[in-house]
């Protein structure tokens, strides 16, 4: 059995104005659509009280990742060895991983069916079961040094392993680990702060994901392709290659994301709640929403229908 752990973004929208931006309450394509009332609801779980919070995802994951497994079977002094002291992942790879064996599968699993099947078991599972949000990481930025010819380089970073702890398993899951992103073992170029739940007695209230629907970002309302710009929310980064040698390496495509959590490019949030219901977090997850947590605002200006002077000024000029 492979576990693939897969980070979720997070970001608080205001529905009404979403849904005249952009027509994102027309894109939804399972559940429904967020409400502008929507907060935090209280749930019973395991016994114990919960809050559950309200999240849209989209179908998509906007994340270029594959993972290939080849399954052999190993002779049997492998297995009275694993019998006789049992081993832990590392220390089996390095003792057993060139024996040779029987080839018994290969399969490949792409980050696009690990998530349909994450939005299936949020589904069936249900806010008072399965989807405790127990951790939280914020990302710091990327920052660079000027290589010769005027190049931006980006600066590597090195993250501790202690930033996978958390107190809430430290006398059972993984000696008090969480598993990490297979792709976190790839290079990273942000700082990772943690944010561990703040509860280790288990006396507080745990925050769960509600997923009350889905959305298709393809069915979102497109803009003019003269002046489109990026929706970040609803699309990855776009970084083409620099160089041959970059395009070779990404055989033509662009530089997409991956799940690793101090990566490059970040992907778009994958969950989507409403501003009163992310603010409820605060408490469990201290420093995890900045004080001034607001990060975009969007604008649609209407009568712009050129460079004339009335165009270029109508950005400017206060909503009514």
């Amino acid at each position: 059995m492979t576990f693939w752990s897969f980070p979720l973004l997070i970001a608080a929208i205001d529905p009404v104005a979403e849904a005249r931006l952009v027509g994102l309450n027309k894109a939804v394509v399972s559940g429904r659509y967020l409400r502008p009332g929507d907060t935090v609801s209280s749930v019973s779980r395991g016994g114990g009280a919960g809050f559950a919070v309200p999240v849209l995802s989209p179908t998509r994951p906007y994340v270029d990742e594959q993972l290939r497994l080849t399954v052999r079977r190993l002779p049997a002094a492998a297995a009275r060895a694993v019998l006789h002291a049992p081993l832990t992942t590392a220390t089996a790879q390095r003792r057993f991983g060139g024996m040779p064996g029987t080839l018994v599968r290969r399969a490949e699993v792409s980050a696009t069916g690990a998530y349909r099947q994450l939005l299936a078991q949020l589904h069936s599972t249900g806010a008072a079961n399965d989807a405790l949000i127990d951790s939280a990481w914020t990302p710091g930025p990327v920052d660079y040094t000027v290589a010769p010819g005027g190049w931006l380089r980006p600066r590597t970073v090195t993250n501790p392993p202690s930033i996978w702890a958390n107190p809430l398993y430290q006398n059972g899951y993984q000696n008090g680990y969480l598993p990490t992103p297979l792709a976190s073992a790839d290079v990273q170029f942000r700082k990772l702060t943690a944010h561990p739940f703040t509860d280790v007695t288990g006396r507080l209230d745990s925050p769960v994901l509600d997923s009350v629907g889905e959305f298709d970002p393809a069915r979102l309302a497109g803009f003019s392709a003269l002046s489109a710009v990026p929706l970040e929310t609803y699309a990855p980064p776009l970084a083409a290659p620099g160089n041959p040698a970059a395009s070779r390496a990404l055989r033509g495509h662009d530089l997409l994301p991956d799940s690793n959590l101090g990566g490059y490019l970040q992907r778009p949030p994958l969950l989507l709640t409403t501003l009163s219901a992310l603010s409820a977090l605060r408490g469990s997850f201290p420093g995890v929403i900045a004080a001034q947590p607001i990060s975009v605002i969007r604008v649609r200006v209407a009568g712009v229908q050129g460079t004339d002077a009335l165009s270029r000024a109508a950005p400017t000029l206060p909503a009514a």
